[in-house]
């Protein structure tokens, strides 16, 4: 398991600025499944813990991601590419001038 650290830093229009961060945990097993936490951002920089706002289980094998709301006990499940763009399919492209082709490495 690992902790994320982030840090946001906000310039306000006087110059001075507003610092948060977030620290979340994020883990994967043996089989590539992911475990992470969605956190608030938390003002200044102190050790407070920030409330976790959702979960999210991701497994490649099954190509789902399930997203876990505490607060609400509620959960739902995606297309594991939840989020991200999809693959461009292999072949002649939209362009009808390249030609996209894959291979198992």
């Amino acid at each position: 398991m690992a902790i994320a650290r982030m840090v946001s830093v906000q310039i306000l229009p006087d110059g001075s600025t507003v610092t948060r961060h977030s620290e979340r945990a994020v883990a994967r097993d043996n089989d590539g499944r992911i475990f992470e936490e969605r956190r608030e951002f938390m003002p200044g920089s102190g050790p407070e813990a920030s409330r976790v706002w959702a979960v999210d289980y991701m497994d490649p094998q099954a190509h789902t991601q399930h997203r876990c709301y505490p607060m609400s006990n509620y959960c739902e499940i995606y297309d594991y590419y939840f989020g991200m763009p999809r693959m461009m399919p292999a072949g002649l492209q939209a362009d009808k001038t390249t030609y996209l082709t894959r291979e198992l490495l």
